[in-house]
């Protein structure tokens, strides 16, 4: 099975250099890669002199999972901190605004690879964060005798861990961790079911990194004073797919403002948001345009970085990906005591799974079903209060695993 996976790797790597010539995340992810080596030689004197702590995430949103713990091990040790990314997404948009030490992109998961990487960072401890699972690099931490912990996971059923035949090979990933950190108790039971009891309920680091946003003293004059006067609902990382929902709402009900966060902000992504606003005569401004005095229903942020400190001008929100490979993060505008909506397919997503449960959210099927979701909350201010109390409690229910995960890895370090 280890013949076949590193062959499967090699030819994925090779897919994705053919790709490269047409496709510009491939590309991206090629060449971050070149030279990965002695960029890593470049720093040797660095790693041999200092104790560093190797924490790896594919992308944004596993990054924001891991920033409570990137920035509580900086705050109350000596460690510095090397931060790998697998997607160029992540990897871009935080290699010059990080608060890790050094940033890199995960090299290609082949035993060479692995060797090089874990043998010349020699990093005191490893923390993976939510779904990475790579072979290579996970045997040879432990072949290393590295202490490798996984966070903020979450297991279903249906993951290949628990299939007939391939399952018993892919649970030795799972056996190379020290320690395994979940979100929610279901996928302890899992674990437990299938002798894997080195796993423990821990919470959302997330709802850690949401609560300090909350609390933070941000101010938006112009936003705040769009939203003072008017029923806001502010969507987040929207696709195309979550504007064929909302249109018809937006349409409907003129008496509501909107906000956009479109999941891109390149030119050609907001131009396709804007289409059905231009169709509908439904007046709209780009924030960067903005002058805080047009009459506007619908104004779009063009940028990066407000969103998650916006949401509590919104009387409620509205979360994208739904209607694709996945919802985004949810936490961010529940944090805030607004009910929150989102599309169908959110069932991969415990923390959303948990927020519907406890009525301080509602998936959306289709455009009609939201236009009367949209109305009831809008003209019944009870139930709309209601369920955003339930979505605060539910993320605050979620907190303090940040506390949990690092006590119990630096408590494990102690014991070596």
């Amino acid at each position: 099975m280890d013949y076949l996976y590193n062959l499967a790797i090699r030819l994925y790597g090779l897919a994705l250099w053919l790709a490269s010539g047409w496709n510009l995340k491939a590309r991206q992810w090629r060449d971050g890669r070149k030279g990965w080596q002695e960029d890593l030689l470049e720093s040797n004197d660095e790693f041999r002199f200092n104790d560093w702590i190797w924490i790896h995430c594919a992308s944004l949103g596993e990054y924001e999972q891991g920033r409570p713990i990137i920035r509580k091990i900086r705050e109350t040790t000596s460690y510095r901190i090397l931060l790998s990314f697998y997607s160029p997404s992540g990897y871009l948009k935080i290699k010059d605004n990080s608060e890790a030490n050094k940033v890199i992109y995960m090299p290609l998961d082949t035993p060479d690879n692995a060797s090089f990487l874990v043998n010349t960072t020699n990093p005191k401890f490893a923390i993976f964060i939510r779904y990475e699972f790579w072979y290579n690099h996970l045997k040879q931490l432990n072949r290393s005798g590295i202490p490798t912990f996984l966070i903020s996971s979450s297991f279903r059923k249906n993951q290949p861990f628990f299939r007939p035949f391939i399952g018993r090979w892919f649970r030795q990933m799972l056996g190379y961790f020290d320690a395994i950190f979940t979100i929610d108790d279901a996928s302890v039971e899992l674990l437990k079911a299938h002798d894997i009891r080195h796993a423990d309920k821990a919470g959302d680091t997330r709802a850690d990194r949401v609560i300090t946003i909350l609390n933070n003293d941000d101010t938006f004059p112009r936003i705040e004073a769009y939203c003072s006067d008017a029923f806001t609902i502010i969507a987040g990382s929207t696709w195309e797919s979550d504007l064929s929902i909302l249109e018809y709402s937006i349409r409907e009900l003129p008496e509501i403002k909107w906000i956009f966060a479109p999941h891109e902000v390149n030119e050609d992504f907001i131009l396709n948001q804007t289409k059905c606003l231009e169709q509908g005569d439904i007046p709209y401004a780009l924030y960067s345009e903005w002058d805080g005095i047009e009459d506007i229903r619908v104004l779009i942020l063009d940028n990066v970085g407000m969103l998650s400190r916006i949401y509590k001008f919104a009387s409620v929100a509205y979360v994208g990906g739904g209607y694709g490979a996945g919802i985004h993060n949810v936490l961010e505008p529940a944090v805030y005591g607004i009910p929150v909506l989102f599309g169908t397919r959110y069932h991969k997503f415990p923390e959303a799974v948990g927020l519907v449960s406890n009525n301080g959210a509602r998936s959306i099927a289709h455009a009609k079903d939201m236009y009367q979701i949209i109305q009831e909350l809008y003209q019944n201010d009870s139930v709309r209060i209601s369920k955003g109390r339930q979505a605060g409690q539910y993320v605050r229910s979620l907190s303090g695993a940040t506390e949990k995960i690092l006590d119990t890895i630096l408590k494990k370090k102690g014991q070596d």
